[in-house]
C-alpha cells in the first residue's frame, strides 16, 4: 500500500546572516519566520515554547553552542527581553550569556546568567555605541536546565545627526543593494532623524561599472534634524538590453555614516543579463536511505545565483524554470520541485526516502525579483540512487526457528540510546525526519493518523500537533514516567493533529470501526464488531502502528520484570493483519534506518515482516510452528486472483523456505540478488495453481541483505532476506 506521508531529511540548520536590520528592531512571536539580520542556530532543542511572557511562543534554547543572533545597522540605544528558566530544582544551572560584537566574530559580555527566575523577568542592557551584533548565547548547558527568550527590543540610540535614506516605505541599509527594476526615474527619501544637528551633504558622486546610464536630480546641500527631503535617480540606458549598475556614495557630517554608499541594480528592458555558464561536476555523498548531500563546482564565470530542481523517481521532461518568475524554495515546477536556491554550491534535499531514484538539474540564473534570467540551456544535471535499509548484522544470531528467539530479538533492540521526549521535535522534526518542504518556503508535517497536513512557517511548535504514543502510556507498567527511556521512544512516537486525531484516540486500542462514533480526514472513532470501542487510523498508517506497538512489546519485555505485552483490550490479530496488509514501505525503511542513527537501534518488524508470525504478543512467548502462512489472517481473501510468497526462517543461516501461492499454473523466475544488485541465484520453475514450495540453499552467501524476486507472468512477488550466519 502506498503512503502519502513525507519527510525531512536531517541536516544541521545554521541560518547564516546575509543581511542587517534596522533599528529599532523588536520579535517575539518565535512560531513564525524571524526579521531580516535576525539569525537561529539550533542544535539539538526544538525551537519554541509555546507559552512566551506574551500570547505567543517563546525562544527556546536548550543545548551548549545555541544562540539567537541579531545584526543590525545602526548604533544600538537600549536592549530589553525576557528570561526564563525552564529546570525544575533550581530553575536554570549553567551559563547563560548575552553578548555584542562589531565584527560579528570578537564578542563581549553584556550579562551573564547562572540563575534565573521561573517566571518570566524583564532585562535591560546598554550595548556599546560601536556594536552592530547581540547575541544570547547558551555557553553552558546542564541537563534539565532550558532557557525560554521572549520579546527582544533593541532601541537605536538619540543621535545629534542621523541619516536615514527610504525608498518609499522601505528603510535602505548602509552599504546594500537596492532594485530599481526598468524605472527610468527613481524617487529617493534622505531623513534626518537626528535630535539637534544639521544633515550637510557635500557630495553624492555615481561610480560603477554602467555610471555613465545613471543621474541625480534635486539632492539637498542640508535636512534639518527630525525633517526629510529627496532626490531622483534618472535610468537612461543604452546598449544591449539586459543588466546595469552603479554605486551612488552620499558623503554628509554624519558621524557614523559619513559615506552611505548604496549599489544600484537596474534592467534594461524586461529581463536581467543572462548568465553565460552553468555550474559543473555534480555529485553525491553520504547517501543513505534517509539522506544524502548534493554539491557541485561553481560556473566560471560565476552567476548571481543557481536554482536546483529535484524530481523523485522519474527523469526530467520538460520542468524547467521561466523567465522572470521568483521561485522559493518548496515551489514546484510541473513534476520537479525547487530544492535550493542562492548562491551555494551544495544542498542537503529534504523528502528522501529509501530505494529511490533522484534527478536534479542545476540551473544559473541573474537577476532581482520579477526580471530573473534563467540559463536552460545544458543544465547540470545528474542522479542518485538512496539505498535499502542498513539492516548489516544488526540480527546476527538471530533464528526465528529458535525456541530463545523472542529473548534473544529483544537483546538486539535493547539497551539503547535515549532521545528525550522533550528533544522529539529537533531529533524528528525541527533538524530531522518528519517535516518536508512545500510551496513559498513553508514547511508541512502529516498527521500519522490523518490525512491532515500541519503547514506552518518560521520554526516549529507544539501548537496544532502532538507527539502519539502508539502504545499508549496508560499500557505502560505503572512505573513508567515521562523521564523514562520506554516513554521517549522514537519508535513508538508519530506526530499527530492534536484536537480531532490525539484526543479522539485517547488511549483506546486501534480497531476497525464497525459503528461509526465520529470521523475527521480518514480517522475514525467508534466501534468494532465485538462491540468495544476502538479508533481507525487512515489504511496507510495501519501497518506502522502495529509495527510500533510490537516493537514496544519486544523492546521492553522483561525490563524490571515487566511483561509489556499487548494489552488485552488490543487485538494482536489485528495488528498482525495489518502490518501484512500495509507493510514497510520505503518511508518506514528510511525512517527505521533514522532512528538507528539517533537511537542506536532499529524496529525489527520493519525489518523482517515474518518475525511477528513466531510472537505471542499477549504473553510474549515463542511460537515455534505458526500458522501457514501467518499471515494469512493480513492478506485480502480474493487470494485465489493473487500472488504471494511466504519466507521463512528470516534472517535465514543455511536454507530459505519459500511458500509460494499461484494464481494459475504458471512458469515463474526465482532471483536472489545482493544488495549491489548483483544476481546470486536464478531458477525457473513451473508452478501449479496455488500453493508451492521451494528452498534456496544459502550457506555459502555472504552475511547481509538480499532481495529475493519471483518473477511471473502477472507480476513479480519481491521479498527482503537477511542472511545472518
Amino acid at each position: 500500500m502506498k503512503k502519502s506521508i513525507f519527510f525531512l531529511l536531517f541536516s544541521m540548520v545554521t541560518t547564516v546572516l546575509c543581511a542587517q536590520t534596522t533599528l529599532p528592531t523588536s520579535f517575539s512571536d518565535f512560531s513564525q519566520p524571524l526579521p531580516a539580520g535576525w539569525s537561529y542556530w539550533d542544535g539539538i532543542g526544538s525551537g519554541v515554547y509555546a507559552t512566551g511572557s506574551d500570547a505567543t511562543p517563546a525562544c527556546r534554547l536548550d543545548a551548549t553552542g545555541e544562540y539567537l543572533e541579531i545584526y543590525f545597522s545602526d548604533v544600538p540605544g537600549v536592549l530589553t527581553y525576557y528570561l526564563r528558566g525552564t529546570g525544575s530544582t533550581p530553575p536554570f544551572s549553567g551559563s547563560f550569556t548575552v553578548e555584542e560584537s562589531v565584527d560579528g566574530n570578537t564578542w563581549t559580555t553584556l550579562q551573564n546568567f547562572t540563575t534565573m527566575n521561573a517566571t518570566y523577568t524583564l532585562y535591560t542592557n546598554n550595548p556599546n555605541a560601536a556594536s552592530r551584533y547581540i547575541r544570547f548565547y547558551y555557553t553552558t548547558k546542564v541537563s534539565g536546565s532550558n532557557v525560554a527568550l521572549d520579546q527582544i527590543q533593541i532601541t537605536k540610540a538619540s543621535l545629534p545627526i542621523d541619516i536615514n535614506i527610504k525608498q518609499g516605505a522601505t528603510n535602505i541599509i548602509n552599504g546594500s543593494s537596492y532594485s530599481i527594476g526598468n524605472s527610468v526615474s527613481t524617487v529617493f527619501t534622505i531623513e534626518n532623524l537626528g535630535v539637534s544637528g544639521a544633515l550637510n551633504i557635500t557630495s553624492s558622486p555615481i561610480t560603477g561599472t554602467d555610471a555613465g546610464m545613471f543621474g541625480i536630480t534635486g539632492m539637498p546641500s542640508t535636512v534639518a534634524f527630525g525633517n526629510s527631503s529627496t532626490f531622483t535617480l534618472n535610468f537612461t540606458p543604452t546598449g544591449l538590453d539586459g543588466s546595469k549598475f552603479c554605486t551612488i556614495t552620499i558623503n554628509s557630517n554624519d558621524p557614523n555614516d559619513p559615506a552611505y554608499v548604496i549599489n544600484i541594480y537596474a534592467i534594461k528592458g524586461t529581463l536581467a543579463t543572462e548568465p553565460t555558464a552553468q555550474a559543473t561536476a555534480l555529485n553525491f555523498t553520504n547517501i543513505k536511505s534517509y539522506t544524502f548531500n548534493v554539491g557541485y563546482t561553481a560556473a566560471s564565470p560565476a552567476p548571481e545565483n543557481y536554482i536546483v530542481l529535484i524530481k523523485r523517481g522519474s527523469a526530467f521532461t520538460t520542468e524547467e524554470p521561466v523567465d522572470a518568475t521568483t521561485y522559493h524554495r518548496g515551489d514546484y515546477i510541473s513534476g520537479a520541485q525547487v530544492a535550493y536556491i542562492g548562491t551555494g554550491i551544495s544542498l542537503t534535499p529534504t523528502f528522501i526516502v529509501a530505494n529511490t531514484n533522484y534527478y536534479f538539474k542545476v540551473f544559473s540564473f541573474n537577476g532581482p525579483a520579477g526580471y530573473e534570467n534563467y540559463l536552460t540551456t545544458n543544465p547540470l544535471s545528474g542522479s542518485t540512487a538512496t539505498t535499502d535499509g542498513n539492516i548489516g548484522a544488526a540480527y546476527s544470531g538471530v533464528s526465528s526457528s529458535s525456541p530463545s528467539f523472542v529473548t534473544t530479538l529483544h537483546g538486539k533492540v535493547y539497551p539503547h540510546t535515549q532521545i528525550y521526549y522533550s528533544n522529539y521535535a529537533p531529533a524528528m522534526i525541527t533538524n530531522g525526519f518528519e517535516t518536508r518542504d512545500t510551496s513559498n518556503e513553508q514547511k508541512v508535517v502529516s498527521c500519522h493518523y490523518t490525512d491532515f497536513n500541519y503547514v506552518y512557517t518560521g520554526v516549529f511548535g507544539w501548537t496544532t500537533m502532538t507527539r502519539e504514543h502508539s502504545y499508549c502510556f496508560s499500557w505502560m507498567p505503572g512505573s513508567i514516567t515521562a523521564d523514562s527511556i520506554p516513554y521517549s521512544d522514537l519508535h513508538n512516537l508519530f506526530p499527530v493533529e492534536f484536537t480531532h486525531s490525539n484526543q479522539v484516540r485517547s488511549n483506546y486500542p486501534l480497531g476497525e470501526v464497525v459503528n461509526v462514533t465520529s470521523t475527521w480526514m480518514n480517522g475514525t472513532l467508534g466501534t468494532n464488531s465485538l462491540g468495544q470501542t476502538v479508533y481507525e487510523p487512515k489504511d496507510s498508517q495501519k501497518g506502522d502502528a502495529a509495527r510500533a506497538i510490537m516493537y514496544m512489546s519486544i523492546c521492553y519485555t522483561g525490563i524490571a520484570g515487566n511483561l509489556w505485552a499487548v494489552p488485552s483490550q488490543q487485538s494482536q490479530e489485528l495488528l498482525k493483519k495489518w502490518h501484512f496488509q500495509d507493510p514497510p514501505d520505503n518511508w518506514e525503511i528510511a525512517r527505521n534506518d533514522y532512528i538507528d542513527w539517533k537511537q542506536g537501534n532499529r524496529n525489527p518488524f520493519v525489518d523482517s515482516v515474518d518475525f511477528v508470525c513466531h510472537i505471542d504478543f499477549s504473553n510474549m512467548t515463542y511460537i515455534a510452528n505458526p500458522s501457514s502462512p501467518c499471515y494469512s489472517l493480513g492478506i485480502k481473501e480474493s487470494s485465489i486472483n493473487e500472488m504471494k510468497a511466504d519466507v521463512y526462517p528470516n534472517p535465514a543461516d543455511n536454507a530459505v523456505n519459500i511458500d509460494f501461492t499461484s494464481p494459475e499454473k504458471q512458469s515463474v523466475t526465482i532471483q536472489l540478488s545482493d544488495y549491489t544488485g548483483r544476481v546470486v541465484y536464478t531458477k525457473n520453475n513451473a508452478v501449479s495453481l496455488g500453493n508451492n514450495h521451494f528452498v534456496i540453499e544459502t550457506q555459502k552467501l555472504t552475511q547481509g541483505v538480499y532481495v529475493l524476486d519471483i518473477i511471473g507472468e502477472q507480476g513479480t512477488v519481491k521479498k527482503k532476506i537477511l542472511i545472518s550466519h
